[in-house]
């Protein structure tokens, strides 16, 4: 009896840790109104080491979850996207379209890094045009491995291990497809000439 409630204490209390981990992770998460506050501001001037004034375009960002070293979506990753996917149908970034950068930490060798971000930052905008209907001609997806870590005093700290979106120029716009050719009307056929007028006092006979 003893053991029995031992191994129920033990249960109980994974799943109470479970359930505590899936609350901080949930509570992570970047809300939507928050990506819309700071995609939609106003493009910042910033001054480079060379002393030139750049524009530097709105930009956020986000823990979007993988498996490790793979580019499958973990379940807090895809609730990430759909947060995404919510801040990107709002009517003060819909005229917009978006770079989706890939950024890993700096474990492993720079190729695999850089190939590695490639495939995160294009299953991002596969999920977001699969499941939320974002036209993907507003998203690009670029990979940039370790070469801009948010963390250089860390370099293989989880929070390098992100997707970053920043805001672009105007999104294309979407051009209609043409209207389908009009039918060729159909051939005007001749009417039959004329029959010549009987002489007079006679008639016209059809003979079968």
């Amino acid at each position: 009896m003893t053991h029995r409630l031992f191994r129920n204490a033990l249960l109980s209390a994974a799943v109470a840790a479970m359930a505590a981990c899936s609350a901080a992770s949930a509570a992570d998460l970047t809300k939507s109104a928050d990506i819309v506050n700071a995609l939609a501001s106003v493009p910042k001037a910033v001054q480079s080491a060379d002393g030139r004034w750049l524009r530097r375009d709105p930009s956020i960002d986000l823990q979007v979850q993988f498996d490790f070293d793979r580019s499958k979506l973990t379940p807090l990753g895809a609730q990430q996207l759909d947060e995404l996917a919510s801040a990107f149908k709002q009517p003060a970034l819909a005229g917009f379209a978006f770079e989706l950068a890939g950024h890993t930490d700096k474990v492993g060798t720079p190729a695999h890094n850089l190939k590695l971000s490639s495939e995160r930052a294009e299953a991002a905008r596969d999920y977001l045009a699969r499941q939320h209907g974002i036209a993907p001609e507003r998203m690009v997806a670029r990979g940039y491995g370790a070469d801009q870590l948010a963390d250089p005093a860390h370099p293989d700290a989880a929070v390098n291990r992100r997707v970053e979106v920043r805001r672009l120029a105007a999104a294309p716009a979407i051009v209609p497809p043409p209207p389908p050719p009009t039918p060729a009307a159909a051939p005007v056929r001749p009417l039959p000439a004329p029959q010549p007028l009987p002489p007079s006092g006679g008639a016209i006979i059809n003979r079968q």
